[in-house]
């Protein structure tokens, strides 16, 4: 058994909730995997759009990167 890895006293991720299910898989109904079509479409399409838009800055920008630079 070779344990290289400890975990100092002050180490955080045991108290994190890891969960991979909410990965979004391409090819599999876009986010989450559940009721992503259908189910109040109209709605769900309007807010993943300002979701993403506001929240993601443009990666052709460099200006968006200032610690890139």
């Amino acid at each position: 058994m070779d344990h290289h890895f400890r975990k100092p006293a002050n180490d955080i991720t045991s108290q994190l909730e890891i969960n991979f299910g909410d990965l979004g898989r391409p090819g599999r109904g876009g986010r989450g995997g559940r009721g992503g079509r259908g189910r109040g479409g109209r709605a769900n399409r309007g807010s993943r759009t300002d979701k993403s838009s506001a929240s993601a800055p443009d990666v052709d920008d460099p200006e968006a990167f200032p610690a890139l630079s």
